[in-house]
């Protein structure tokens, strides 16, 4: 079953207070990297919601995210937040395919993530951990790997949304959504992504 670790009505904060700057970090599904357009990816589809929900016109977005990036690539890239002298008023997180890939243990996943939303909580932003989409070829551990980073977000409190168990239900549907790689998300299942995040968001208000 899918959970959402923290009560926070997060949307209906920016709702009432106010909303200038979200960022993304994370790896190749977050960036994109050429397998969908920038008006494809998940990240488009959720700034777009918030828009609607807090009837602003432009909000500004920040993606971080870069391919191939490690958990402990996404530590050494936290300043990329402190670019602008406003900060982040809510932030992505969602890493561990390539810890995965590259054999990370989980003991140095966890502490990697938490090191992250500890940097963006210092900078003032709500911190959503969002858990690693499917790799087909490695679904047992990323099972492994999201469960450990609910984990984390439950010790941190903050908001967990699980993304690889919605996935990983579509079994017939999972591998249309996905390139011939089996791990990265084409247009249809960016748009999926964002449903399930959308709808997590939602739900909590």
């Amino acid at each position: 079953m899918q959970k959402v670790i923290k009560k926070k009505n997060i949307l209906r904060k920016f709702k009432t207070e106010g909303f200038v700057r979200i960022d993304f970090h994370g790896d190749s599904i977050t960036q994109g990297c050429g397998f969908v357009s920038q008006q494809e990816m998940y990240t488009h589809w959720l700034v777009e919601n918030i828009k609607k929900i807090t009837a602003l016109e432009f909000i500004c977005s920040y993606n971080h995210a870069v391919g191939g990036a490690t958990s402990a690539d996404g530590i050494t890239r936290l300043h990329w937040s402190q670019r602008e002298g406003k900060m982040p008023d809510l932030s992505f997180i969602m890493f561990g395919l390539n810890d995965i890939q590259k054999g990370v243990p989980l003991n140095q996943y966890e502490k990697n993530l938490k090191l992250i939303i500890e940097g963006l909580k210092s900078l003032g932003s709500e911190v959503v951990l969002l858990g690693p989409t499917p790799f087909l070829s490695k679904m047992s551990e990323v099972n492994d790997y999201s469960k450990h980073a609910e984990g984390i977000a439950s010790v941190m409190d903050i908001l967990f949304i699980d993304c690889f168990s919605p996935f990983n239900k579509m079994v017939e549907k999972l591998p249309k959504l996905l390139w011939s790689d089996g791990v990265h998300l084409n247009a249809g299942g960016h748009k999926v992504l964002a449903g399930i995040i959308w709808k997590k968001l939602e739900t909590k208000q």
